[in-house]
């Protein structure tokens, strides 16, 4: 049995050998050919050039993606000075679909190269991607407490977000852009006062509350890029979001002065919370390419248009109003996020319609 085993190994490991000997030997003629391409470009015999760098063999399978390019750059060119437009654009634009991030360089390729390449279509029709994110959340208070009479205290709890990114150029470097994103915000809620009883005028609790919100949101706005030349590639974002919401929890504790019982529980307020949403945001980021795509990272400040809760339900949770004595005062729910992402770009490369 090991024997066998030895046997099939070393026959598999001939078989690869020989194919790539088979591979070797087919590029050496192909890359012979591109070398003779360029020496008949340069002496001007296109038509002889064209002949032998479009065959068919070569383009399709043997040539490395750098030979195939500069190939094909070579037969458009070819084509260009023959004076044969419907040739020269068939071959700029198997070239883009090769490579739709083909580089121009204004020094060294000529004015008809660059002109040709112009009338076609070489932005992205889209960026398509991803992002995660951390976020803080911080309510802006509107009003008192309805049953203490003062202002409740809120803080700040670190939470996450994930969502699918959609970047559409106009330039480049102006897209719009739309994300749909899944958010949870969570916050610390305390109010301070010292409730008293009724009956001997003596303080004896106080309560505080941390509530998690779950929300599916979908911001839409307007990017900019700056320096489109350098490696790092700053942005300004702004825009507006729709939200709804998914769930809304609240763990909220009385806590029982004079070492007396803490109660504590965890009580749904999704309908005691605003459904629908919208918020206003605007960000910074930076870019920074990365293949076919950009890896991107963002810091973004949200405001809350509509008030977050709901006026006419803060009673309705018996249990939390009356065994916890823990009421909504009016407020606006604001966040903070840091997100890291990346965006591939979606090309589909075409000749430019002339008005």
């Amino acid at each position: 049995m090991v024997k066998n085993r030895s046997i099939r190994i070393l026959t598999l490991a001939g078989a690869l050998f020989l194919l790539g000997s088979e591979l070797a030997l087919a590029q050496a003629p192909c890359t012979q050919n591109l070398r003779r391409g360029r020496t008949l470009y340069d002496e001007g015999k296109f038509q002889e050039m064209v002949n032998l760098l479009s065959l068919t063999e070569c383009l399709r399978s043997v040539y490395t993606p750098e030979e195939k390019q500069e190939a094909l750059k070579l037969i458009t060119l070819g084509y260009i000075f023959m004076d044969e437009p419907a040739k020269s654009d068939e071959f700029m634009l198997e070239l883009l679909r090769e490579n739709p991030e083909y580089p121009i360089n204004p020094e060294v390729d000529p004015a008809e190269f660059i002109n040709l390449y112009n009338t076609f279509r070489t932005l992205p029709i889209f960026n398509l991607g991803g992002k995660f994110a951390g976020n803080v959340a911080f309510p802006n208070a509107g009003s008192t407490n309805l049953l203490a009479q003062t202002v409740d205290a809120f803080g700040m709890n670190p939470s996450i977000e994930a969502g699918i990114i959609i970047e559409v150029p106009f330039t480049k470097r102006l897209l719009l852009t739309a994300e749909i994103v899944y958010a949870r915000r969570s916050f610390e809620q305390t109010n301070n006062a010292v409730f008293l009883d009724f009956e001997t005028g003596e303080p004896f609790s106080f309560n505080q509350a941390t509530e998690i919100q779950d929300w599916l949101e979908l911001p839409v706005g307007v990017q900019y890029k700056f320096f489109e030349d350098r490696t790092y590639k700053p942005y300004i974002h702004g825009g507006m979001a729709i939200t709804m919401l998914l769930k809304a929890e609240k763990t909220a504790e009385r806590i029982v002065l004079e070492n007396q019982d803490i109660r504590l529980n965890t009580f749904d307020v999704t309908a005691q919370r605003r459904e629908f949403n919208f918020y206003a945001f605007a960000g910074v980021g930076v870019k920074r390419k990365l293949g076919r795509g950009f890896l991107r990272a963002e810091l973004r400040y949200a405001y809350g248009i509509l008030q977050a809760n709901m006026p006419e339900g803060a009673f309705e949770n018996n249990e939390l109003v009356w065994g916890i004595m823990q009421v909504d005062q009016n407020f606006h729910l604001n966040h903070m996020s840091l997100s890291l992402g990346y965006v591939a770009h979606i090309y589909n490369p075409k000749k430019k319609k002339i008005k």
